[in-house]
Formats: structure tokens, C-alpha cells, sequence
């Protein structure tokens, strides 16, 4: 257990900051490295301000509201029924290994209240969440960023990689369009703070075709009559890797499609544990892209 000490901090915190001054940079200017004291970062270039508690710096502040706030207790349950896990993270998990090799330092955008993954003794993990209470439960990461993934409060080429583990969907705007511009600004987010021989690692769902059809036609509507309700939009695997190929050109792209048992039944809403479906109606497909940087043709 980690245990405070007199002046109220823990090892763990410690730790934080020691990683907080290799890869932190100021989102306003890029200034690296930024002032660490007491309970605030400051960057000397601009002027720029953030908060600093425990082992997470807030870079959006603790007024801000993010959709999973209220949410982040039901995802680790969620994630863990048997179903949910066999679809998306059973496999999947396995092909992040090398990501989060010892001696590394790895992103994990919108890494939520918990990791799916095991984390080598000796890596390092950056978790960025826009909701500022999942950050506070997630005790798998080394230092909590809590910033947009379209501004990550990163220096350039600090981070060996970077893992997006079913999040790009969530980065919605208030048309088609513009979502589409907030998920290529995480991907250019991603290229610019991970080395050039680094890799990139999403794990996404992706639409069929049917439904990817109907998400383009009537999305947009849809968005503007509920509101933030529809916190998602599935991209199918060709546009994301455009986005990737756009991102990170020159990288070498390998991607995998996963499914199970057509049978099978599992609940596809967080919050939702009741609402179980069988695999055959469910018109999506989890899909994992890694991109090495620096290794293409």
C-alpha cells in the first residue's frame, strides 16, 4: 500500500512527477519542460497554468465535465462481463504486449477508471481521460494527464507509443464532419508525441457496412435532435486507416477483425448490463490497427 508521508504525498506521487518533468510540455505553447511546485505546473514561455494533485495533472481544470464522469464506477463492470470480454479485449490485449515493453513509455489515450491490459514491471504509462474522476480511480497508470486528446499537453516525440483502446468513437462533434476532424486531430496528437520508430496501437469498432451507411445519412440529425446523448460514431476500417495513413505516412500498417460465436449474447451499452444481444445482431466489428512508425515502404 502506498502509504502518505508527512507532507501528504506517496512513492506513487513521487514517481508522477519525476515522469511528469521527462514528457510533460505546456498544450498553449509546446514550452518543455514545465515548472513543477507544490500543487501547480506553470510554463515560463506563456505564462500557462495547470493543476497538479496526486499523480494527475488537470490541463482543462476541475470545472470541466466530461460524458464518462457519472459513468466511470459501470466500465470496469462492463468490461469485465464475460461476453463483453471475449469480443473485445480477450485476444486483443494479447497484441498490445510489445507496446508496453519494459523500460518504455507508452500513451494510453482515454485510458478511463482502469487498464485492461498487464503492465510490464518497468514500463510506464501516460493515461489521458477528459473526465477528471476516472483519472482519480485509475490506478494502472503512472501519471494522469487530464487533457483533450486533440491537445495533448505532451512534448514532442516523448513517448515510445501510443494506445487508443475503443475511444476514437467517442470523439464526437456535432456533424459527421466534424467528428471526423476531432478523431484525425487525435491521430495527429499521436504522431506528433510518439519517436519515430515507435507504434501506434487502436483498438476500435468497427460499423458494417449496412449500418456505417445509415450512421452517415442520419447521424448528423440524430445528434442535433438528442444531443449529447449520442456520444458515438463507428468508423469503418478503411477510413480509419486513411486517418492513420495521413497521420503517420510511410508507416507500416497491420490490422485484424475479431468476432465470436454468432450465438453468443453480451451487453453493448455501458450501463446497461440488462440489455443483452446475440452476436448476429449486433452490426459491428472490433478491429485492432498497429502502425510502426519508421518501418514502412
Amino acid at each position: 500500500m502506498d502509504e502518505p508521508r508527512r507532507d501528504g504525498t506517496t512513492s506513487r506521487d513521487e514517481a508522477a512527477r519525476a515522469l511528469a518533468g521527462r514528457v510533460l510540455a505546456c498544450p498553449r505553447c509546446r514550452h518543455s519542460p514545465l515548472a513543477l511546485e507544490g500543487g501547480r505546473t506553470a510554463c515560463a514561455s506563456c505564462g500557462w497554468q495547470g493543476e497538479m494533485a496526486g499523480a494527475v495533472v488537470s490541463a482543462l481544470g476541475e470545472r470541466h465535465a466530461a460524458t464518462f464522469d457519472a459513468l466511470h464506477g459501470q466500465i470496469a463492470e462492463h468490461n469485465a462481463h464475460p461476453g463483453v470480454w471475449r469480443l473485445c479485449y480477450e485476444r486483443q490485449v494479447q497484441e498490445i504486449a510489445d507496446a508496453l515493453a519494459p523500460g518504455r513509455i507508452a500513451l494510453d489515450l482515454g485510458c478511463g477508471p482502469g487498464a485492461p491490459y498487464a503492465k510490464p514491471s518497468g514500463a510506464l504509462v501516460v493515461g489521458v481521460d477528459p473526465s477528471l474522476p476516472s483519472l482519480a480511480a485509475n490506478r494502472d497508470i503512472d501519471l494522469g494527464l487530464h487533457a483533450s486528446a486533440a491537445n495533448l499537453p505532451l512534448a514532442d516525440r516523448s513517448v515510445d507509443a501510443a494506445i487508443a483502446i475503443y475511444v476514437l468513437h467517442h470523439m464526437v462533434g456535432e456533424t459527421v464532419a466534424a467528428t471526423r476532424a476531432n478523431v484525425a486531430a487525435a491521430f495527429a496528437e499521436m504522431a506528433r508525441v510518439v519517436k519515430p520508430d515507435g507504434q501506434v496501437v487502436v483498438l476500435e469498432i468497427c460499423p458494417w457496412p449496412p449500418a456505417w451507411a445509415a450512421e452517415r445519412i442520419g447521424w448528423s440529425l440524430i445528434r442535433k435532435i438528442a444531443g449529447p446523448r449520442i456520444d458515438f460514431l463507428f468508423w469503418p476500417p478503411d477510413a480509419l486507416a486513411a486517418m492513420g495513413r495521413a497521420a503517420f505516412p510511410g508507416a507500416a500498417l497491420e490490422r485484424r477483425r475479431f468476432g465470436m460465436g454468432w450465438f453468443e449474447t453480451f451487453p453493448p451499452v455501458i450501463g446497461l448490463p440488462w440489455l443483452k444481444v446475440p452476436r448476429f445482431l449486433y452490426p459491428f466489428d472490433p478491429y485492432i490497427f498497429r502502425w510502426r512508425l519508421g518501418t514502412g515502404a
